[in-house]
């Protein structure tokens, strides 16, 4: 019974290997470090060429006549012959509007 269990240490503490039978070595930190620093520079060209193709595109908004902040309605103003008018066609409920 011994046996077995040394058995199953072994096959547990054993090191991978390639498929040419050499011990492949787990990644060091640095490869690692490496390996992360290309995926983010590549995601920062990425995002460098997104901003570029946004600010194109608010230009062509701006220079489009559009506004980001939509349409605004004018006030209209009430002359004094307007509110004249008003008052004596019977429109006193209203009162004047004040600016």
């Amino acid at each position: 019974m011994p046996e077995d269990d040394t058995k199953e240490e072994s096959s547990t503490t054993e090191e991978l290997t390639d498929d040419d039978n050499s011990p492949v070595e787990e990644p060091s930190v640095i490869t690692e470090a490496k390996a992360t620093a290309d995926r983010i520079e590549k995601a920062n060209e990425t995002s460098a060429e997104l901003l570029k193709k946004q600010e194109e595109l608010a230009a062509r908004d701006a220079l489009g006549g559009k506004s980001q902040a939509g349409d605004v309605e004018p006030k209209e103003e009430e002359t004094p012959a307007d509110y004249a008018n008003k008052i004596l066609s019977g429109g006193l409920n209203e009162p004047r509007k004040k600016e």
